[in-house]
């Protein structure tokens, strides 16, 4: 008995590790399709072969979005190892996941007065 309960513990430990993967992991999708995007349609190679210089050249609204995607994606892999860590302490905490919000804002907040 004692050894099924030492069991299903290490079960549930191991349970909640993953649930705290699980949100990062579920950002890289949408992260790597804005990159991708932003990334080709930015580039000026592209745009010439595709004949799209009336839609996509530089100072249209439309390559200004895709710039906006190309550097959210950025942001994201960039941080990735930021995202994870703070991922796993939120994921982990019990009670004071109050704490990993504030720190994560915290984090923004500096970051984005740095740039």
């Amino acid at each position: 008995m004692n050894k099924n309960k030492k069991e299903n513990q290490i079960f549930l430990t191991l349970q909640t590790i993953g649930r705290a993967f699980f949100l990062p992991v579920s950002i890289l999708p949408v992260a790597g399709l804005l990159l991708g995007l932003g990334a080709s349609f930015t580039n000026p190679k592209t745009i010439a072969f595709y004949h799209l210089d009336g839609l996509l050249a530089q100072g249209t609204p439309m390559n200004y979005v895709l710039t906006v995607m190309n550097n959210v994606g950025l942001a994201v892999f960039a941080n990735l190892p930021l995202i994870f860590a703070m991922a796993v302490a939120l994921g982990m905490a019990k009670k004071e996941k109050g704490v990993a919000v504030a720190l994560f804002w915290t984090f923004i907040y500096n970051n984005a007065h740095n740039y």
